[in-house]
């Protein structure tokens, strides 16, 4: 069975928050009440904020949004990001904008190389490129739309670019309408659970493929 290693688990919802202070962050740690180990500014994007909790909970503000989740914590609840996404709304007077995105991402190392797997599935009609830069294909990824008359999202399988033995595996699906906050955790819920499963699937397929040298994931 292929190996499976979550790298990401996050909810972001859109919010009007405005500046973000060293007292807003410190607000935020308070009211989350898990012995934070980092408080600080300019988090991944110029004028945001981090705050990181002992047990691995990754808030991130920005002036736009509000996101928190895991990095690398196996077998981290994103019900329980949601959960704290609630608090930290209130605590910090924040005014959603718009519906709630779920986004997760796992690395799963098969039987064979990921990008070998990954690369004998598409045709030569599919893999053709324009002029010399066909000699410079080195692997191929998969990226599905997902559209519901609720939600907007997509999936992605492709080598992990860093160790082509395995492969990256992603998924966003957000809510099309803003979402009250008696529904986040609900919402978080269902897709980890829609990934876990498409993840689940992906490895089993993946594994087969590799040590059948044929087929490839679904």
């Amino acid at each position: 069975m292929a190996d499976i290693r979550l790298v990401l688990s996050q909810l972001m919802v859109p919010a009007a928050l405005g500046p973000v202070t060293q007292r807003r962050l410190e607000a935020v740690a308070n009211v989350l009440g898990e012995n934070p180990v980092v408080v600080a500014q300019e988090g991944v994007s110029p004028g945001s904020g981090v705050v990181i909790t002992a047990t691995g909970l990754h808030v991130e503000l920005t002036p736009g949004s509000v996101a928190a989740g895991f990095h690398g914590v196996q077998g981290a609840r994103l019900e329980r990001a949601a959960a704290a996404l609630n608090q930290v709304i209130r605590a910090t007077v924040a005014e959603p904008t718009g519906g709630a995105v779920a986004r997760f991402v796992a690395h799963v190392l098969a039987s064979e190389r990921a990008v070998d797997i990954l690369n004998r599935q598409v045709s030569d009609v599919h893999r053709r490129l324009p002029g010399r830069l066909e000699q410079w294909l080195w692997g191929i990824g998969y990226r599905y739309l997902l559209r519901t008359p609720s939600a907007r999202g997509e999936c992605r399988i492709e080598p992990l670019l860093s160790d082509p033995s395995w492969a990256f595996l992603e998924y966003v699906l957000g809510s099309v309408e803003q979402l009250p906050a008696a529904a986040l955790e609900r919402f978080a819920a269902e897709r980890q659970q829609e990934f876990e499963g498409w993840v689940q699937e992906v490895s089993a397929e993946l594994d087969r493929a590799g040590k059948k040298g044929v087929g490839g994931p679904a």
